[in-house]
């Protein structure tokens, strides 16, 4: 099933919003619970923070700012899971923004792995793209260590 996504810059889900994750996320199933943090100061990142013991933080970020023409396709089962989605009900994709170094930056986002969530059910599943193959688990959003290496 490919999806299609819409590119805001803004979740059009209130901050507040808990959105359950059934099977956890990657190296994390018992993590199922979480808490969508925005602020208009901070877009485009956003935060997926956990209501569990561990209180983890996830900040993540809508890949469409970032990636033209992202394409997600997913496979049966995990379409299954997910339930149906229409041109209504569009699902909210958000993918982990990880800070490689602060200085210079470097931030990437996982495009392999994103998590999809239904709007209207708030549930969702960080899924393994059937198209894997055509994106990055590091996909650039910030580099300046490319421009300090070329000093």
């Amino acid at each position: 099933m490919i999806l299609e996504t819409e590119a805001p810059e803004t979740p059009s889900l209130n901050s507040g919003t808990l959105i359950r994750l059934p099977a956890g996320m990657v190296g994390l199933p018992d993590a199922t619970e979480f808490e969508l943090v925005t602020s208009e100061e901070n877009l485009p990142i956003m935060w997926l923070r956990s209501t569990g013991e561990e209180r983890l933080n996830f900040p993540v970020v809508a890949p469409g700012p970032f990636v033209a023409n992202y394409e997600l396709e997913l496979n049966d089962a995990d379409a299954e899971f997910l339930g149906d989605f229409s041109p209504t009900n569009a699902p909210l994709v958000l993918t982990v923004l990880t800070v490689k170094s602060l200085e210079p930056q470097k931030a990437t986002i996982n495009l392999v792995g994103p998590i999809v969530i239904n709007r209207e059910t708030l549930v969702g599943k960080q899924v393994l793209l059937a198209n894997y193959e055509r994106y990055s688990f590091e996909h650039p959003v910030l580099d300046e260590t490319a421009e300090v290496a070329a000093c």
